[in-house]
């Protein structure tokens, strides 16, 4: 699933990556209750996310982020309510 979030408050992509990278940090993980590795590039403007059965990409470009996630078969019924929580959460923070 693919989704493309553009910058509201956001001035750009280095500026996005920053609010997302702050956003992520230990508290904000740790209620999903899902052992998550992130790993952050700012040279190339990129932040991933792998779990168990999923993977996200955040790609910030100079005026939108893009967004790709894959999730397992079994996480496959619950693609809407996480592509809609995750762009809700970036449209209010970006």
């Amino acid at each position: 699933m693919k989704l493309e979030i553009p910058y509201q408050v956001a001035k750009d992509g280095d500026e996005a990556f920053g609010l997302v990278k702050e956003k992520l940090g230990p508290n904000f993980l740790s209620q999903f209750k899902l052992k998550i590795k992130i790993e952050f590039n700012k040279e190339k403007g990129i932040i991933e996310g792998i779990g168990k059965g999923f993977k996200a990409s955040f790609t910030f470009q100079e005026d939108r982020c893009l967004v790709e996630i894959s999730l397992s078969f079994l996480l496959k019924p619950l693609s809407s309510k996480i592509s809609k929580g995750l762009e809700d959460g970036l449209r209010n923070l970006l």
